[in-house]
């Protein structure tokens, strides 16, 4: 039976059939697909990922260990979403964007405790904004158009764009400043109605971003690691914190690939004061 939860946009449910990660619940009708829902006492993650009748089959992302037949399942009305915004690129995620750090803080643990709940962008945090030259009251704004910058730190510069689905006359720019992700930096109108934006989006993220156009990738990546080929595209130099660079360790079994490939260049990583050449897998010094 249904019942109306302490907030105002959610439904509480009951727990129908429990199989590992995967739920069914009871008395979901009105569901989406792709809803985020909270499952259990602890209020795990999850996502619907079928819909029968008012059944609907939820897939937990987290461990259910402890959850039983009869426990609640709390809808939320929104899709399981991503924040976009200043601070993604200085952080570190899990596969559903909680902020391991900002957990870390929170709990004083090197484990992730279940059903916790931080925000994927830190709301405290104050970062420079940067106004595009040129952007005055009066102009027309649409979907993607970049109206500041944010400089993220020393190699990135965080384009702020406006939401796909927004467009209009900018109203009010906010000056260069130092702003958090909730304070109001632009304001639009669009058929007599004004919106407000900040420096952060929320984005389903079963829906693709839109784009003017997607460039062929004519290059490939250097090593097929995101963390070295995103961050360091252009430059063939990396660093181990490790105490002995072999190719049992993955950075040094990267490195080694990447000789494979440019056999003209020399490659030597250092460990301490000792010179480690990739290519006779030699130390000289120290």
């Amino acid at each position: 039976m249904k019942r109306v939860c302490l907030s105002f946009d959610t439904l509480m449910l009951t727990m129908f059939i429990l199989f590992f990660t995967v739920v069914t619940a009871s008395s979901m009708a009105g569901s989406a697909m792709y809803e985020l829902v909270r499952v259990g006492h602890d209020e795990l993650v999850g996502e619907i990922i079928r819909l029968e009748g008012d059944l609907a089959t939820i897939q937990v992302y987290e461990e259910t260990s402890g959850v039983t037949v009869g426990d609640p399942v709390l809808r939320t009305g929104k899709p399981l979403s991503v924040e976009l915004g200043p601070g993604i690129v200085n952080n570190i995620f899990d596969g559903i964007q909680r902020p391991l750090k900002g957990i870390c803080d929170l709990t004083s643990s090197i484990y992730i405790p279940r059903g916790v709940n931080v925000p994927a962008l830190d709301r405290k945090v104050e970062w420079e904004f940067i106004p595009t030259p040129g952007l005055k009251p009066g102009m027309h704004i649409t979907g993607g158009d970049i109206y500041g910058i944010v400089p993220e730190n020393t190699l990135v510069q965080h384009r702020i764009m406006l939401s796909p689905k927004a467009q209009g006359t900018v109203k009010w720019i906010a000056p260069t400043g130092h702003y958090t992700l909730s304070d109001k930096i632009l304001e639009i109108e669009f058929d007599g109605q004004i919106s407000q934006h900040t420096m952060l989006q929320v984005w389903p993220v079963r829906q693709p971003r839109p784009v003017a156009e997607k460039l062929p990738g004519n290059h490939p990546l250097l090593t097929g690691q995101r963390i070295l080929d995103a961050l360091f595209p252009s430059n063939l130099t990396l660093s181990s914190d490790v105490v002995h660079l072999t190719t049992k360790h993955i950075i040094g079994y990267l490195a080694k690939i990447i000789f494979i490939d440019f056999k003209e260049a020399i490659y030597n990583c250092v460990i301490n004061t000792t010179a480690y050449d990739l290519r006779t897998h030699e130390c000289y010094g120290g």
